[in-house]
This record gives C-alpha cells, structure tokens and sequence, in this order.
C-alpha cells in the first residue's frame, strides 16, 4: 500500500488550528501513517522510546508524548513494562479508539535530591581532580587585583562598619549598584525594590516560603537546578514535572494546562543560560509566559543568576520586565562572575517585600557588612562590568571545542546543549546506563562530574550528566572531557543486562 505524509497533515482528535504540527504530533503522525500502511502489523510491537529518542533526536518526554497521543487515537495500547504495541482493528476496519483520556492530574510528587546532592557536594575532592561537577569559577578567573584594591580602599577610610552584619533590607549603596546591573536586564528598579541576601540560594528559598507552604504543588522544569529541588524538598512541598527543551525552555503549552488544573501555588524558572541545560528562553516566550501567569494570579520565581554572562545576538530581558502586577520574585546573586565566596544574592519581591522582609528579619537573617562593601564599590567603580567582559571573553569560543570533543570522543548520538554563553554543558547519552557509576568512574580516574540523577524530583536517571567548564581552556580540559567520553564508550559497550533498567 502507498501512502504520503503532508507535513501540516493532522492526527484525528487533535486539531491543530494553525495548520502546523508540534514536533510530536508530527511523529505521531508519520507512525500513524506506518501503521495503516500496514509496516506494522495488529499486536507488533512498536519501537521503544529509547529508539525513537535516537531516531528522532528528541527528549523522553516528547517520545512518551508521541505513543499517547497514538494510543489516544486508537492506532496504540500499552503493555505494562513492555513498550506499545498496534492495536487491531474492528471488524469493519476502523480503529478501536480508546475512550477519551482525562486530562493529566498534574498532582505534584514528593522531592528526593537533598542526600545526593549533600552527598556529591560535601565530598572533598582530592588534589588534582577536575571540578566539572561545580558550577563555580576557577580562581585564576577571579578580579583578584580589583577586589584587593578595594579591600584596601575600604581599609584606609576606616568604614565603622565594615566588619559588621548589615540588617535587612541591606546596605542602601550597594542595592542602588544592584538596580542599575538589574536596569542592564530590562528592569527598572530602585534600591527600596531590592533585598539583599545571603547568596543566591537564600533568595530562593525565601520567596518560595512567601508563594506556597507545606504540601504545595510547585511546577518546575525538567530537569531542573538542584538548589531548587533542595527547596522544595526542605520546604515539605510537592513538585511538578514540565517539559523542557534545549532550545525554548520550558513547555509553556504543557505550563497552561497545568495551571489551569488550579493545583500550581507558584512556577520555579531558570530561563537564562539554564542550569543544567544550558539553554535560554526567546524573548517572545517570556512575554507569554508573563502574561500566562499574570492572568492566571500565580506567583514566578525567577532564578537569574547566570544572566551577565549570555552572549546570544538578540539581547534578553529577564521575564521581571513584564511583571505588571508585582507578582515575580526575581532572585539572582554575584556567585557566577565573582565566586561564590562573597556570600551575596538579592530579590526583588514585587509585592511580598513587605512579608519577606519580615521574614527574613524573623530568621535573624543578616550578610556581612564587609562583603556588602566591597560589592558595592566594586559595582561603582564599574569594576563588575569590567569582569563580566573578561568572562564572556574567555568562554566565547568554549561551546565550539566541547561540541567537538564530545563528536570525536563520545558514543555516536550523544548530545550535548551549545549554550549561548557561560559554561554549563548538559550531556545526554544515546543509550541508558549507571549515571552513578560513570560518576564513580570518572571521580576514580579525576574528574568529577554532576550526574543527572540530582536534576529531577525523583533522582533518577539513565544517560545525563552536566559538566561545568568555569576556567580557561586548556590541554587539562581537552584531555579530561576525552576521557570522559572513552569511559562513556567503555559503559556503553556492556551487555543490556548490566544497565540498570
């Protein structure tokens, strides 16, 4: 039997009002089309999601998309622990078309990353060991003689309280800094706008506390930064999985219908040079996200902490820009371009400064009054841009030698996100195997990677792992991610029967 495949063809049961596929149904389509061509006969099985994964080159999630939405159209049915298999036809030759599937609960499920992430993080590396599990920058990329110079400064005019904590809402010459570095991302902002933080993380977890409380149901990419996932974890919360990509972020149609199951309290993004994946979010999708959540009444928290180090042609506005109704809660912190030593993250609160304030002022939360200084005077003296230039400087070509490496070293299919800027790489496997036991491996042969298993709520995963390359390029480099690819050969060749499943 012939048939042809039109590229805006549709799928019964799923209108497509513009006339366009989304990459799914596309799929879904062509394996339709197979189907009644009779390629596949009533009760073969269909190809794995794994297979199609590498066929297609693309995510598990949409895979697993494209068998429902056959199974949702009678062409499919599933066999516990088996795959998908053709279902038969009646006897007039239509299909047997399954009843109409409920739309998904979106109930949210119980974290469990914390112990792995304690555990990879409080391992002391030996000397010697590639740190490519840390998102962190070396210390030969630090403003080292600036820094010094402004402690020095500090020191000669004798600042009474340098050496003391600086209570909330934080020190009024470096939250002024801070609005004019949130001014170069689209927000515009003033010192009162701003809290100041012990770091990054402590921003996070406040506004969380201020948008959801125990037993929530939070919506989350996936993967998604572990710091999040901690949280959520800590925060006795619930999180919902959704769908994202390397290339627009996170599914904003997937998004929707979970919003519109009114079980999200509030959404988590990391929508710039996203950790792990590398990836930004388009403009026009912040837009619509903004609008999406605005219209709806639920709260963003947006982790923007790799920002200053995009480099994409079309500059990007963090989704704060778009926040009409004071519903963002932008967290963001000086660790990715000055190191994480400072100590130093901020939040703009929108409408819950006043509860966060108090919030923080109930947990004694105070920064050092030093380290407040320092960042403000190095902001003032435009030291901070200076040191962002140096750094895009220094990654500008990074991209290109790891998405080399990875094609000559690697497993054929292996994926690894290009990201425009910074220095996190996300690694996907053609095929599945021990993640925790690569992670041994390669800690054993000294390189230390971040296996995938504490990017999701679940910890679990087959072929992920994220590397951080926060240091100049070297033949050190070069050898230790080509060693990471022959142990990933090496893994790879072992009998099925040896991977976990």
């Amino acid at each position: 039997m012939q048939y042809s495949l039109s590229p805006n063809a549709r799928l019964p049961g799923n209108p497509d009002p513009s006339g366009r596929l989304s990459r799914y149904r596309q799929i879904a389509h062509k394996l339709a089309a197979q189907i009644d061509a009779g390629v596949f006969t009533p009760d073969e099985r269909l190809p794995s999601v794994r297979s199609l994964m590498r066929s297609e080159n693309v995510s598990v999630t949409t895979a697993v998309r494209v068998f429902r939405t056959l199974e949702e159209n009678g062409r499919a049915y599933a066999r516990d622990r088996s795959g998908y298999y053709v279902r038969r036809r009646d006897s007039e030759g239509e299909w047997a078309r399954l009843p109409e599937r409920a739309a998904p609960a979106y109930e949210g499920v119980a974290v469990n990353v914390n112990r792995h992430v304690v555990q990879m993080l409080s391992t002391p590396l030996p000397p010697g060991v590639m740190p490519f599990a840390s998102a962190n920058l070396d210390p030969a990329l630090l403003p080292q003689s600036h820094l010094s110079s402004t402690l020095m400064s500090i020191a000669r005019r004798g600042i009474g309280h340098s050496a003391s904590f600086s209570a909330i809402p934080g020190l009024f010459e470096l939250r002024c800094g801070i609005a004019r570095i949130m001014g170069e991302r689209g927000v515009l902002c003033g010192p009162d706008d701003v809290l100041i933080t012990a770091g990054g993380n402590a921003a996070i977890e406040c506004a969380l506390r201020m948008c959801a409380r125990p037993g929530d149901n939070i919506a989350i990419e996936s993967p998604t930064y572990f710091g999040m996932l901690q949280a959520i974890e800590a925060a006795g919360m619930k999180a919902v999985e959704i769908a994202t990509d390397a290339h627009n972020g996170i599914d904003l149609d997937q998004l929707e219908l979970a919003i519109a199951s009114r079980k999200i309290a509030c959404v988590m993004l990391n929508p710039t040079l996203h950790n792990p994946l590398g990836c930004s979010m388009p403009e026009s999708h912040r837009k619509r996200l903004a609008a999406l959540l605005s219209k709806a009444g639920v709260p963003l928290i947006e982790d923007d902490a790799f920002h200053d180090l995009y480099t994409g042609a079309a500059p990007l506005s963090a989704i704060k820009r778009y926040d009409e109704e004071g519903m963002v809660l932008y967290c963001s912190s000086f660790s990715k371009v000055m190191g994480a030593g400072y100590r130093i993250g901020w939040c703009l609160p929108g409408r819950f400064r006043r509860q966060m304030t108090a919030d923080l002022l109930t947990r004694q939360h105070s920064v050092s009054g030093l380290a407040q200084l320092v960042l403000s005077e190095f902001v003032r003296k435009n030291y901070y841009a200076m040191q962002v230039a140096r750094l895009r400087l220094a990654f500008a070509d990074q991209q290109i030698k790891v998405r080399g490496l990875v094609a000559q070293h690697f497993p054929s299919g292996t994926r690894v996100s290009i990201p425009e800027g910074g220095y996190v790489y996300w690694l996907t496997l053609p095929v599945a195997l021990d993640i925790n036991a690569l992670y041994e491996a390669a800690m054993g042969s000294g390189v230390a990677i971040a296996p995938g298993t504490v990017f999701t709520p679940d910890g679990k995963s087959d072929c992920t792992f994220r590397i951080c390359i926060g240091r100049q390029w070297s033949a050190r480099v070069e050898h230790d991610i080509a060693l990471l690819g022959s142990l990933c050969r090496q893994m790879s060749k072992r009998p099925a029967w040896q991977v976990p499943s």
